[in-house]
């Protein structure tokens, strides 16, 4: 477990009580934040409070098991975050920068 893992929800992500900062609820700013980046708001709100994520094996891959119905990714936030300027990058930026957080990554990777 790191500070600096990354989880992104395509396969679900379990944050248990109490991971998240409060202002996890702050609708106005993850709007004005992060609106088409989630995995970004709940990134930035774990680090708040200093919450190492990790990666857990499991049997088989998400993909493995997902259903494909055709068509229904042709909107989605990861085409639009992937092919937007303003897609994940900036809202890390905005997101990291409003709560000093570029600080809590940089140290936490210098005691690793």
């Amino acid at each position: 477990s790191s500070l600096d893992t990354f989880p992104t929800g395509v396969g679900g992500v379990l944050y248990f009580p109490g991971s998240l900062d409060e202002a996890v609820l702050d609708k106005e700013s993850f709007l004005r934040l992060a609106p088409n980046s989630d995995d970004v708001w709940l990134k930035a709100m774990s680090l708040k409070k200093s919450v190492k994520c990790q990666q857990i094996q499991s049997g088989c891959s998400f993909m493995e098991k997902a259903i494909a119905i055709p068509g229904a990714q042709m909107v989605s936030l990861k085409r639009k975050n992937k092919h937007d300027r303003d897609g994940n990058d900036l809202a890390i930026s905005r997101v990291f920068g409003e709560y000093n957080l570029h600080e809590v990554i940089k140290v936490a990777t210098v005691r690793r």
